[in-house]
């Protein structure tokens, strides 16, 4: 049967359509679609749906990316009941990742290789910037946030899938020049902790906090990116199309949620551990078919709906 509904994710800033929302309140942003949001193509239009949102210190970040001749991207920042601003715009992949005081951009483009750009929330630019020479631009290089520091992946060849090619992986913190992170294939998996993939040809990883990001811990394999609790102990996974949740230290698994399991696995059928909201729940994107939520997870394997909404005209996903 369908889960039962819960109260409002906290501390997750989301979008639909044109609206976003944070902590149970929703935020129409179309009065201000015409200033903020580019036009999409050559045909005028403006671009119908944020690419990416974030949030820091209260504050929302989202982003567009577009195509003209090229690949563009505006970023900009919400204070909600204040007037969106727009902060930037650039070459861009439309990837931002939020730290504890500001946010990185992520571009790439042919004469400059990868760039990552710090800002804080009001539109200060906070260099150094990170970048990384390649010989084609890399669609799929991507940014994660740790808590106060990002992590970046830059694929390591020309290969536009991250499972048949090495992620060339560094952490930066806002103001700090980027470190070269010991293991490759490394990836951000929550506030202060890593994910290491265990091989290219496979999807199971091991965890690993920032302080210390050789001393792995068990494998445990997943479908998507795992997310590791704050505390290290706990990690959720997608195994088989379904919600489950691994112990770290001995990679067994501690339940497997009554989230419904999947019946495809594809672009239309997914789930994508989001955060954890605390101690004892973590959030899960999710889209079945045209239907699409955000689930709240307990430890104890009980599921909830926290947010519903459908594919609809000016709506393909729910913008986290």
């Amino acid at each position: 049967g369908a889960l039962p509904a819960g109260a409002a994710p906290r501390n997750l800033a989301y979008g639909i359509g044109k609206r976003v929302f944070l902590n149970g309140r929703g935020f129409d942003l179309s009065p201000y679609w015409s200033a903020i949001s580019p036009t999409a193509g050559f045909t005028g239009v403006p671009t119908p749906e944020f690419t990416d949102i974030d949030l820091t210190r209260g504050v929302v970040l989202w982003s567009f990316v577009y195509f003209r001749t090229d690949v563009y991207g505006r970023v900009g920042s919400y204070l909600p009941g204040a007037t969106p601003k727009v902060i930037a715009n650039e070459d861009s992949t439309g990837v931002i990742a939020a730290t504890t005081g500001g946010f990185v951009t992520l571009s790439s483009a042919f004469l400059y290789g990868v760039r990552g750009r710090f800002w804080n929330y009001s539109g200060k630019l906070t260099p150094p910037d990170f970048g990384v020479s390649v010989k084609y631009a890399e669609p799929n290089a991507t940014t994660g946030s740790v808590g106060a520091s990002v992590v970046h992946n830059v694929p390591d060849g020309l290969s536009l899938s991250s499972q048949t090619t090495t992620m060339r992986s560094w952490i930066q913190t806002p103001t700090h020049a980027a470190q070269k992170l010991p293991l490759d294939n490394t990836y951000a998996a929550g506030r202060g902790w890593l994910a290491t993939r265990n091989a290219l040809d496979g999807t199971c990883y091991r965890t690993a906090a920032v302080a210390t990001p050789t001393a792995l811990r068990a494998s445990v394999c997943s479908q998507t990116f795992p997310k590791v609790s704050d505390d290290g102990t706990k990690v959720a996974v997608v195994q088989a199309r379904h919600v489950r949740l691994y112990n770290t230290a001995t990679g067994a698994q501690i339940n497997a949620t009554n989230a419904p399991t999947l019946p495809n696995w594809d672009s239309s059928h997914f789930y994508s551990p989001l955060q954890w909201e605390d101690a004892t729940h973590y959030l899960v994107s999710a889209r079945d078919g045209t239907n699409l939520s955000i689930l709240r997870c307990s430890t104890t394997g009980a599921c909830e709906r926290a947010v519903t909404s459908t594919i609809r005209a000016g709506v393909s996903k729910i913008v986290t």
